[in-house]
């Protein structure tokens, strides 16, 4: 195997060397070209993912606000209920403090035997 820093011996030798170079020349080319291409793939492949990492991130926050207005709302909703509820049973004790002094007092002793075994 003649070495670069060797002399050739004869020009059938320096043929040799020639093709040889220049078949590792186009072999080094050939694996150039493919690596070149796979780096490019790969650089589209991490442009697309940044562009849906920014994408689901976006998503995440719309989704994390809207968690947050729905609880806000729940808790509005609930506090609405108890106020009617309360509202409710305020109408009710109102109703039946009106209703206090209306009735005339019944007096047991003159109810009569009679009226308590048959009333009406």
């Amino acid at each position: 195997m003649a070495r670069l820093n060797d002399p050739p011996q004869s020009a059938d030798s320096y043929e040799t060397l020639r093709r040889k170079l220049l078949r590792q020349n186009r072999d080094l080319a050939r694996v150039n070209s493919t690596q070149s291409l796979k780096i490019r793939h790969l650089e589209n492949e991490c442009a697309r993912m940044l562009s849906e990492n920014l994408e689901l991130r976006g998503q995440i926050l719309q989704l994390e606000k809207e968690v947050e207005n729905s609880k806000a709302q729940r808790i509005a909703d609930h506090a609405l209920e108890i106020k009617m509820k309360l509202e409710e049973q305020l109408a009710e004790w109102g109703s039946m403090l009106s209703g206090l002094g209306l009735e005339p007092p019944r007096n047991v002793e003159m109810l009569s035997a009679g009226e308590l075994r048959n009333p009406g």
